[in-house]
């Protein structure tokens, strides 16, 4: 690949973890653009791969040395730095991929696990951040990539103190963009989503897992490969950034958007005023279409919105989170509301010296509760299986309760 139009010639990149996956790819796509490398490693295990890195890299004419190196000492951190100044007499670019996480609940954690994900996912970043400036600013600046996660921006099960971490690199590169890129010294994140790495294979391969990510997570249907981040890589290292400051760009295809789907669903079935709007209250919606064309026209004209806001967003493939479950909630609040008054008048018509009054109530309190189930259910069917089977059962229900409304009128048949 000829990376050559990035401005990389001979520029010197110090990249941690790069024996494999991310790291590996990193170095190999900062050598095509024609950087010199500094391949730190963690100095036991995996030599013959470092070693096929450095061979790679030489290959392509780009100079390479390796330096075993625990991230989680800062000491080792510094000695890093300071062996790429003396071999190279500058550093130029700075990736800090290297990292360390469990996959235990938060329950279970242990001090031990705790520290060690912090020393070799936050703490060791900063440090070696701190190292680097120190050479970089007397030469009049530098680049420096922090490797983020997704994880940084959303929550996932069994790793919260990973995502404490990586939340915490997103934050720190802003801070340290303040105070340094006066002085040149920019600072980025990439934040890639769940990449297929020799590292995640234990979290890939469990059963039903890719199914569920690559047909309902990913619109792409596959997963990060550790090549699709050089490109995000190079343009923060090269000069075509140099007004890029403390910025997180994301790597990812949807799980951030899934998140804030998640936090929208979380509001609406949480929410009681939300759940009201979306119950009994949607009725009001009809007031106009009610005055200008009659009850059952104004009653069934919400449910027929909502079918035809989903027939648009099915149609359109659209991903903005907000207009589906807007429809969502429309079609299947509205659908459910006058399905459950209609279907309740059967009941309440057949009842022994029921009141008009009283069974208005009744029909009215079942409305709302339906209009609240179906609010809540229809984005959680999205959720579990697709959003395009939630909106065929948010339009079924509007049908349904639109042809319960054009038979039977409850408010007339109890006498109001």
């Amino acid at each position: 690949m000829n990376y050559s139009s990035f401005g990389l010639q001979d520029k010197v990149a110090v990249v941690t973890g790069a024996s494999q996956g991310i790291g590996r790819a990193i170095a190999i796509g900062l050598a095509q653009a024609g950087a010199h490398l500094v391949l730190a490693k963690f100095p036991e295990g995996r030599q013959d791969a470092i070693k096929e890195v450095q061979s790679e890299i030489e290959a392509l004419g780009r100079r390479a040395i390796i330096v075993p190196t625990d991230i989680s000492h800062v000491d080792q951190v510094r000695a890093m730095i300071a062996r790429t100044q003396e071999e190279f007499g500058c550093v130029d670019i700075l990736v800090n991929n290297a990292g360390w996480t469990g996959t235990t609940l938060a329950l279970d954690v242990t001090e031990e696990e705790y520290d060690k994900t912090m020393a070799s996912s936050l703490k060791s970043v900063f440090f070696a951040c701190q190292a680097a400036a120190r050479v970089m600013i007397p030469q009049g600046g530098g680049k420096i990539i922090n490797i983020g996660s997704n994880f940084g921006e959303i929550a996932f099960k069994m790793r919260s103190v990973y995502a404490a971490a990586k939340a915490g690199v997103h934050h720190l590169s802003r801070a340290l963009s303040l105070e340094w890129a006066k002085d040149g010294v920019l600072v980025n994140v990439v934040a890639p989503c769940i990449t297929e790495t020799e590292s995640r294979k234990n979290i890939l391969e469990r059963p039903g897992y890719k199914e569920w990510a690559t047909q309902q997570m990913i619109p792409r249907g596959r997963w990060n490969q550790p090549e699709d981040l050089v490109g995000a890589v190079l343009f923060l290292a090269s000069p075509l950034s140099d007004m890029v400051v403390g910025h997180v760009l994301m790597v990812e295809d949807v799980s951030e958007h899934m998140y804030r789907i998640d936090r929208a669903l979380f509001h609406i079935t949480s929410n009681p005023g939300i759940r009201k709007i979306a119950g009994l209250r949607l009725g009001r919606i009809s007031d106009v279409l009610t005055q200008r064309y009659g009850r059952r026209i104004g009653r069934c004209g919400v449910a027929v919105a909502g079918i035809a806001l989903a027939a648009v967003f099915i149609a359109s493939g659209t991903q903005v989170e907000s207009a589906r479950l807007a429809s969502v909630v429309l079609a299947g609040g509205a659908g459910a509301l006058y399905l459950s008054q209609s279907s309740f008048w059967s009941v309440t018509a057949d009842m022994a010296g029921a009141s008009a009054g009283s069974a208005s109530g009744v029909m009215n309190m079942a409305g709302q509760i339906g209009g609240i189930v179906t609010a809540s259910l229809t984005p959680l069917i999205a959720h579990a299986f697709s959003w395009t089977a939630s909106f065929l059962v948010a339009a079924a229900l509007c049908a349904i309760g639109s042809l319960a409304w054009l038979v039977v009128d409850p408010e007339v048949e109890l006498g109001r």
